[in-house]
């Protein structure tokens, strides 16, 4: 499977959310990174990412699709995350976390906004902001 050159992000992680069976994710997930590598000869900000350009774009389409399956139930990204084995880079993963709380997300909003850019549910749940350990239901909904 190829997909065409010029994507939209809809276009490129829409696909990923319907997915239902472990092969065809693998099979979409190289895909994704093919297209990653394809399309980004040098990535913008090294920094951050690992020096084999393979497991910088795995790192990149993990990370995407995280996010986009934000915009998803949390079935849908439960799945996402299991079948691609990433998780919401702001949020980590909702098997651990669950959903995020208004509050939670508005915290986070703030924070990256004003260029925090470690500012994730994980840090925040373990910072001096708040005595929680956890966002498990009927836990800290103080945050």
């Amino acid at each position: 499977m190829k997909l065409k050159a010029d994507l939209t992000r809809g276009e490129k992680y829409e696909p990923a959310m319907r997915i239902t069976d472990q092969a065809e994710a693998d099979q979409y997930f190289e895909a994704l990174v093919a297209h990653c590598l394809d399309t980004y000869p040098e990535f913008e900000d090294p920094h951050f990412l690992p020096s084999d350009r393979r497991a910088a774009a795995e790192l990149i389409e993990r990370t995407n699709l995280g996010y986009w399956a934000g915009y998803h139930s949390l079935d849908t990204r439960a799945r996402v995350e299991k079948f691609f084995r990433g998780a919401h880079p702001i949020f980590g993963p909702v098997s651990r976390n669950g959903p995020p709380s208004a509050k939670q997300a508005f915290i986070l909003g703030q924070l990256r906004g004003a260029g925090v850019e470690l500012a994730t549910l994980d840090n925040l749940l373990c910072s001096p902001l708040s005595d929680a350990t956890s966002n498990r239901e009927g836990e800290h909904d103080d945050l």
